[in-house]
């Protein structure tokens, strides 16, 4: 596989219902980790660098932070030269009763790309800090031919509950995949890093025309694995979540101590 490109689609259209008592209205992307820093700052200064193989950049929020949204927008515009404009997607959704779901955004998004041409697509959660570079992913996607790929790292099967469960074969391709498990098996969880192929981005739409789960974006997984084929990519360290109440605190004593493996 040649390095194509890629359309870039950042999910910011949850509600935080849970992190909502520490950071009021204001979007998880949109809390600050440094100095005029946000975490979606982080993950955009990362596209940026590799911006050379971004084609389009696409960004769906919900009715409520929209504005908040736009204002970032325009207050960064200069900010990352090397990508092409980011566009702000309203979804129209007002709270949880009437949220379109991680995979129904996704696919309110697509609707909006006019061509996908022969582009690949990344769909990237925007809530968490990771202990590695976009660009070292990117570089795994293209140079190992991966169909599709995500993220993971080894948890405990308590944490894992909460997660997305994977199993990986010695060829490093995901075998089976299950959200939020009751009974789980294997220590890995996935993160909400997506590379889809473009022949496999049509089966995003087909996953809800048969009427699956749209909300959290590990539901789609085990429907990825049964009509195409899915690989990972392995780290180690800490995953920063910002979207929960109990490591709050503790993702800014990680970045203070670590503050060059993350920012």
């Amino acid at each position: 596989m040649t390095k194509e490109k890629l359309k870039v689609i950042l999910l910011c259209a949850g509600y935080g219902t849970r992190i909502q008592k520490i950071i009021g209205s204001l979007p998880k992307a949109l809390i600050q980790v440094d100095k005029d820093i946000t975490v979606l700052d982080v993950l955009c200064g990362q596209l940026n660098s590799f911006g050379d193989i971004i084609s389009e950049v696409h960004l769906v929020t919900n009715d409520v932070f929209y504005k908040q949204f736009m204002e970032w927008g325009n207050n960064t515009k200069d900010r990352y030269r090397n990508l092409p404009k980011i566009h702000i997607h309203n979804d129209m959704s007002t709270d949880n009763s009437n949220r379109l779901g991680a995979i129904g955004d996704i696919c309110f998004t697509l609707d909006k790309i006019e061509d996908m041409g022969s582009d690949h697509l990344l769909v990237l959660a925007t809530d968490n800090l990771y202990p590695f570079h976009l660009q070292e992913v990117v570089d795994f996607f293209f140079e190992k031919e991966c169909r599709n790929l995500i993220t993971a790292r080894k948890l405990d099967l308590e944490e894992i509950k909460q997660k997305s469960e994977i199993k990986i074969d010695e060829q490093g391709r995901v075998i089976y995949a299950k959200e939020k498990p009751a009974n789980p098996v294997s220590n890995y969880s996935a993160y909400a890093i997506y590379f889809i192929n473009n022949k496999d981005i049509a089966l995003y739409e087909k996953y809800l025309a048969e009427g699956n789960n749209p909300d959290s974006p590990g539901n789609f997984l085990p429907y990825l694995i049964e009509h195409s084929s899915l690989y990972c990519f392995k780290f180690e360290n800490e995953v920063l979540d910002f979207g929960c109440p109990d490591l709050y605190e503790k993702c800014f004593e990680t970045i203070k101590k670590n503050a060059g493996e993350y920012l």
